[in-house]
């Protein structure tokens, strides 16, 4: 897109010398949120644990559906109980994948869908882990998982893109107006802020 020589920009600049390029509030967001978390070796070693954990899980169809039946049958207990109630559209299967570099939102998506099914993907490391032939990474991935850091920073991260994925979907609407904009940013710049002064 902003390519000065092949790219969009250069097809404009081509039929009007005097645009302007300016990149898009979302990926300037996107840019800082990926600059950050990548100057913090704890924040950078979780995503590439995460990376791990869901292609280990995801590797084979055996691994995917074991993941899909202990959803399955996690759901059928808590019907029973009535932890939770029918309902259409209600307790769908969550799948995992693997969070994108371009879309940051989606490191958003992949940390939320961990969290919900932490058990399951427990359960599907084990079984690679007893199954497997030879050592194999699933049982330092469920160390990894089962320990104090890894899940507070994963709590931690979930925390910080609720603040700035809320923005982040703002900015992409195209009926945006450019004064909400500057508010919705003072505030997630203030909840930051106070979210700092907690963990301070």
């Amino acid at each position: 897109m902003r390519g000065e020589f092949n790219g969009l920009q250069r097809k404009i600049l081509d039929e009007n010398p005097y645009a302007f390029y300016v990149k898009c509030y979302d990926h300037r967001l996107q840019l800082v949120v990926v600059s950050v978390a990548s100057s913090c070796s704890s924040i950078h070693d979780l995503f590439e644990y995460i990376s791990l954990i869901v292609t280990t899980t995801s590797a084979s169809c055996k691994r995917r559906d074991a993941l899909t039946e202990a959803q399955h049958q996690d759901i059928l207990n808590k019907l029973e109980s009535g932890e939770i109630s029918i309902g259409r559209g209600l307790h769908q299967s969550y799948s995992l994948t693997k969070p994108g570099d371009t879309r940051w939102g989606s490191h958003n998506t992949t940390l939320i869908r961990l969290d919900q099914m932490w058990s399951f993907m427990l359960k599907v490391l084990i079984m690679v882990d007893e199954y497997g032939r030879g050592p194999s990474q699933a049982a330092g991935l469920i160390e990894k998982m089962e320990s104090f850091k890894f899940a507070f920073i994963l709590k931690l991260m979930l925390n910080l893109f609720g603040i700035t994925n809320e923005l982040s979907n703002v900015l992409q609407r195209k009926d945006l107006n450019i004064v909400i904009a500057m508010e919705l940013v003072d505030d997630v710049k203030a909840r930051l802020a106070k979210m700092r002064e907690r963990l301070g």
